[in-house]
């Protein structure tokens, strides 16, 4: 909710950014891109990465990408002169670790818990451990991130409903 995501800005800005290398923060996968986009809005002008990172399966799970979407987040920092947020994410399907411009990222699609970016257009891949910018990545001048109101915790009386195919919604006859 809105006070949760309050909650994290308050968090990272409360650090001098300068004063490290990237910024790691741990998430969940059912609203990792929702929250990967507020953080852009509120830090998309920072010089120190920010990487989120999260796991299909819990960590004790054989199938759990969370390690090496964590050790690839760590990789992604360490290669250095990344501006912004971003999402270090492997999908079950490549042998590699997608990063994700955390604007660009999409909502999972149902049954799945796939991470893809518009256009399926990512902003490069960490392979053994070294990082590759995706060549044919571009951004338009017209995208560049605004500063937002990150005080969310003053819209708690706002209802979301994602819709989905075989949803039923119950009759309201006013």
């Amino acid at each position: 909710n809105g006070n949760n995501l309050t909650d994290l800005y308050n968090c990272i800005s409360s650090y001098n950014l300068d004063d490290f290398d990237g910024v790691i923060v741990t998430h969940g996968t059912d609203t990792l891109q929702y929250t990967a986009s507020y953080l852009s809005y509120c830090f998309g002008y920072s010089k120190t990465p920010i990487v989120l990172v999260s796991a299909n399966f819990p960590l004790t799970d054989d199938r759990s990408n969370g390690y090496i979407n964590f050790c690839s987040a760590v990789d992604f920092i360490k290669s250095g002169n990344h501006n912004g947020v971003f999402i270090s994410y492997k999908n079950s399907s490549e042998s590699f670790t997608n990063i994700h411009r955390a604007s660009r990222a999409l909502p999972h699609l149902p049954y799945t818990d796939e991470v893809c970016s518009i256009f399926n257009s990512v902003y490069g891949r960490v392979e053994n451990g070294v990082f590759y910018r995706n060549e044919n990545y571009f951004e338009s001048t017209d995208d560049k991130a605004f500063v937002c109101n990150p005080k969310l915790d003053e819209c708690s009386d706002i209802l979301y409903v994602k819709m989905y195919a075989g949803i039923c919604f119950p009759l309201y006859f006013g």
